[in-house]
């Protein structure tokens, strides 16, 4: 299901960015500054990495390090994954949830775009915070009930994309009663 709606129309322009010589303290109190959860770390224009929030609280923090004696190109998350400004909302929000990452850095031809991040996804489809709500309340004896079709659950048709209450698994989707009378 595509949503029509691509990474250019949701992302932010302009990213938070730092250097990759900068401490870990001034770089959290940036974060701070800028209320943002991380940063894109860039030199000579050039995205080397990203920084987050987590990778400070976990490589720094909880190891006792000294923050202010570590640079930030020692503890940022070196392998990337990026996005083009043409990428689907849809296959965004796909690939943050097969990859484990909230935020998509938008490169094209080499150039920083912008990023997308969780928050900006939401901010475009509101609609997915229930889609979020939805997985987190079906417990895993419920998703095997869905699977097997003896268990109908609301949620978006992956096939034509309205919403139902009643999806059923058919042929490895989740859909809605009329495009499952169609692909019968």
């Amino acid at each position: 299901m595509k949503y029509g709606i691509t990474a250019k129309d949701a992302m932010t322009r302009h990213p938070v960015k730092i250097n990759p010589d900068v401490n870990v303290m001034n770089a959290a109190r940036k974060m701070i500054k800028e209320n943002v959860g991380s940063l894109l770390v860039i030199e000579k224009n050039k995205l080397l990495g990203i920084l987050t929030e987590k990778d400070i609280i976990q490589k720094v923090i909880a190891k006792g390090k000294d923050f202010r004696k570590i640079k930030v190109k020692d503890i940022m998350t070196t392998n990337v994954i990026s996005i083009s400004s043409n990428t689907d909302l849809y296959d965004i929000a796909k690939l943050m949830n097969e990859k484990g990452v909230r935020r998509l850095p938008v490169i094209d031809n080499g150039v920083l775009k912008g990023i997308v991040t969780e928050k900006d996804l939401l901010k475009i489809e509101p609609s997915l915070i229930d889609v979020l709500i939805e997985k987190i309340k079906i417990r895993e004896p419920d998703i095997k009930r869905l699977v097997s079709g003896k268990m109908r659950h609301p949620g978006t048709c992956e096939i034509c994309g309205n919403y139902t209450d009643e999806l059923i698994e058919s042929r490895g989707m989740f859909i809605c009663n009329d495009c499952k009378s169609s692909l019968d």
